[in-house]
């Protein structure tokens, strides 16, 4: 039996979902200079790797350059999506949960430089646990 309201808040969630994507859409189209994504993906590739075969990988990575696009601040601190969202006023309650969700996203990138094995948590290193 589900429970009430939930398919209207799973709803609601998709709404929310895809009016981020689509000023997610709006970024990249309005303020990501034209030929950076690609250039980005052929700094990555270029010596390195083979364009991928798979459409699914190659629009993993063609994504992933968008977000670094429009996440990575500027000289000023700023990124893209600060300066488009600057620009505009929200004018529903949606756009305000949007604008919030956009403001508040960050993008982290890690290098993993070497697979190891699993670490003992500190009770078996001593013997204890």
């Amino acid at each position: 039996m589900p429970m009430a309201g939930t398919s209207y808040d799973i709803e609601a969630d998709f709404e929310t979902l895809e009016a981020i994507g689509a000023h997610v859409e709006d970024v990249v189209e309005r303020l990501v200079p034209p030929g950076a994504i690609q250039k980005t993906l052929r700094r990555w590739l270029i010596g390195h790797a083979d364009l991928p075969e798979d459409d699914d990988a190659l629009g993993c990575l063609t994504v992933l350059a968008a977000d670094l696009e429009m996440f990575t601040p500027s000289v000023s601190g700023r990124t893209m999506v600060d300066r488009y969202l600057k620009a505009r006023t929200p004018k529903t309650s949606e756009d305000r949960q949007v604008f919030q969700a956009l403001s508040a996203a960050q993008l982290r990138l890690v290098r993993i430089v070497d697979r190891g094995g699993a670490v003992p948590c500190p009770s078996e290193r001593s013997g204890h646990g």
